[in-house]
């Protein structure tokens, strides 16, 4: 070899795997990728490159041969165990799971035990690496988490008598005795793994040949689509549908392709994508006989003698915003004539703005907020203006038509007087920020919101380093036409992990919907901003236009397009669904006991770690949120 990024040469190479058949592997870390070699020292390949998709790397760092000749990479960076067929074909990935929100932690050695199990080594957070913030795990062969445990990460390898030696810095050897449990076998239907073989471009021309195969345990025959993503994203605005096959290799994807063969389709880039440079990203999608939603439903028994507690069939998990972008993303990718992708939003096709009109009197001013932006976090320099809702989306800051300017940091302050159209206790549920353990400058992206009722005060607030079981909220009892001064506030200090900007609340009907201009005013004056020259408001009409019409944007479903997708369930044969209803879900929560909600860990996660959350009882899942479903039927 030699220091260096040609074939052959490396940067910070880190450890070995031989495959019986004599390859040599090497993780590259300093290069983002994976060499082989045969027993000479002859280049052979090399696998990926620096990037967070699948077959992707960033330091990689241990690797091992698993049992049945599987390649596995724990790619470091990432914070994940990438597996690869014999090929050097991509076949599935593990999450190395997070145990805090501050947590930034990483996997660094691997060995691969009997019985097709994985044991991975790894911290917590890279700031130390002492038991307390070091983790041993070990995997099945599909990747489910069967155990784990504190333990300064190490070396390892599988004694012949199948126990864990490892070795670590603190100078120990440790020996970790092997154990047996009777464990669930295998589902009977299988899920169908679809990987890349090869992609490649004919020079000259826009045409690229992608070869891939369909790994699927007991179905000969799936259905196949293909999508490409741009620029390395992975929501709705980096969506590229793939339509333009050449006629010659038109049949490679399509309703009944033949599993553990490969196939060939040829995309004319040209055709369906004008946009001069970008990454692309080609992936293929799968579906076997199972619907597009999978849901373990379970059935709450009745409540003798009361009928407001009736028998109940619920989903046992949530579903979430990437259950269904999973599914739009199918729906793009096979053609679903019914909606249209523009702009990173699903929007019905054909369809008309739907409007609607508030008059007012002018006693509490126009209907809308008083809203003030700043590109900065400290509140000068402002731009300021009148929003009928506050329903910014979860575009980056830089790429946002609907922000008044281009840039990160930046702060907003909605300001505004809520008046209820009915007495009642209403749930305010701030903006969704997302998860991130890179804060900048140590500051997360955050919110916080105030209102005063009746001489009280309410507020809740929410922000980037937190990980919640339900959405923060606060239930504010509200009377019918009083006047409530209301604030929120938005920071944003990281515009790659901007949320959007939106205010819904859950009125006493059990309805959920942005506080729309009906209710909210932006003070008893008008005039422009930053003038002493204020006037009563005279009152009038104004015109808006109702948000969320569309199904989906960027990553979030809205209630439209979820009813759309449980009907298009129902259209196409599958099981058909709707949304639990509040009380639905409650009774769910209280299952036998009413008054009473059980929070208990699971046995089992999907994931894992990842849900169910928290059971009662019944198997039901207390400590998530989402959107919950019943048969359409029941």
């Amino acid at each position: 070899g030699g220091s260096g990024s040609s074939d052959g040469h490396f940067d910070k190479p880190s450890q070995i795997a031989i495959t019986r058949a004599g390859t040599v592997f090497i993780t590259d870390s300093g290069n983002n990728r994976v060499q082989a070699f045969d027993l000479d020292g002859k280049f052979l390949f090399k696998l990926g490159k620096q990037g967070t998709f699948y077959g992707e790397f960033k330091n990689p760092w241990g690797i091992v041969v698993t049992s049945d000749g599987a390649l596995a990479v724990a790619d470091t960076g990432n914070s994940r165990i990438q597996i690869f067929d014999s090929t050097g074909a991509f076949s599935r990935q593990i999450q190395w799971k997070l145990d805090d929100w501050w947590a930034n932690g990483s996997i660094y050695r691997l060995a691969s035990l009997g019985d097709g199990l994985i044991a991975a080594s790894g911290n917590r957070s890279w700031s130390s690496s002492s038991d307390e913030n070091s983790k041993l795990r070990v995997y099945d062969a599909r990747g489910d988490e069967l155990k784990s445990w504190n333990s300064t990460w190490c070396s390892l390898a599988e004694t012949p008598s199948g126990d864990l030696i490892t070795v670590g810095g603190d100078e120990k050897f440790r020996l970790w005795k092997r154990t047996f449990r009777v464990t669930i076998p295998d589902p009977g239907n299988a899920l169908p793994l679809p990987s890349i073989l090869s992609q490649s471009r004919r020079p000259g021309t826009a045409l690229v040949d992608v070869d891939y195969i369909v790994k699927d345990a007991d179905d000969d025959f799936v259905q196949t689509a293909a999508l490409a993503f741009k620029d390395g994203g992975n929501t709705l605005r980096h969506v590229i549908p793939i339509r333009s096959l050449t006629r010659e290799t038109s049949g490679g994807l399509g309703a009944k392709v033949s599993t553990g063969e490969r196939h060939r389709f040829t995309w004319d880039v040209t055709s369906d994508w004008t946009t001069d440079f970008a990454e692309v990203q080609i992936e293929i999608l799968a579906k076997d006989k199972r619907d597009l939603l999978n849901l373990d439903f379970i059935q709450i028994p009745g409540v003798q003698n009361n009928p407001d507690k009736p028998a109940l069939k619920i989903s046992r998990s949530p579903l979430t915003d990437n259950d269904f972008l999973s599914v739009w993303y199918w729906l793009l990718a096979t053609g679903d004539p019914e909606i249209t992708l523009s702009k990173g939003e699903i929007k019905p096709t054909n369809a008309t703005v739907q409007t609607g009109t508030v008059n007012y009197d002018g006693t509490k001013g126009s209907p809308g907020w008083n809203v003030s932006f700043y590109p900065n976090t400290s509140w000068y320099d402002g731009v300021q203006r009148y929003d009928r809702f506050i329903n910014i989306r979860p575009d980056p800051p830089m790429e946002s038509e609907e922000l008044p300017f281009k840039k990160t940091p930046f702060t907003a302050s909605y300001n505004g007087t809520i008046v209820a159209p009915t007495t009642g206790t209403y749930r305010f549920y701030g903006p969704e920020v997302p998860f991130t353990t890179n804060p900048v400058d140590g500051n997360f992206n955050g919110w916080n919101f105030s209102i005063t009722s009746s001489g009280r005060g309410y507020a809740v607030s929410g922000y980037g380093g937190q990980q919640y079981t339900e959405r923060p909220y606060v239930d504010v009892p509200l009377v019918e036409g009083q006047s409530c001064r209301t604030n929120l506030n938005y920071y944003c200090y990281d515009g790659n992990q901007f949320g959007g900007i939106r205010l819904t609340w859950l009125r006493p009907d059990g309805v959920e919907e942005l506080v729309p201009p009906t209710s909210v005013f932006d003070g008893n004056t008008y005039g422009n901003f930053g003038s002493n020259n204020w006037t009563q408001n005279p009152g009038g009409s104004i015109t808006y236009t109702i948000p969320d019409q569309n199904y989906a944007m960027l990553t979030r479903t809205t209630p439209a397009g979820r009813a759309y997708l449980f009907r298009k369930m129902g259209l196409l044969g599958m099981t058909p669904l709707r949304e639990a209803t509040p009380a639905e879900v409650l009774r769910a929560k209280e299952a036998g006991t009413p008054g009473n909600i059980n929070q208990l860990d699971p046995k089992l996660q999907v994931g894992p770690g990842e849900r169910p959350a928290k059971v009662n009882s019944y198997g039901f899942d207390t400590g998530a949120s989402g959107t919950w479903v019943v048969p359409l039927n029941n």
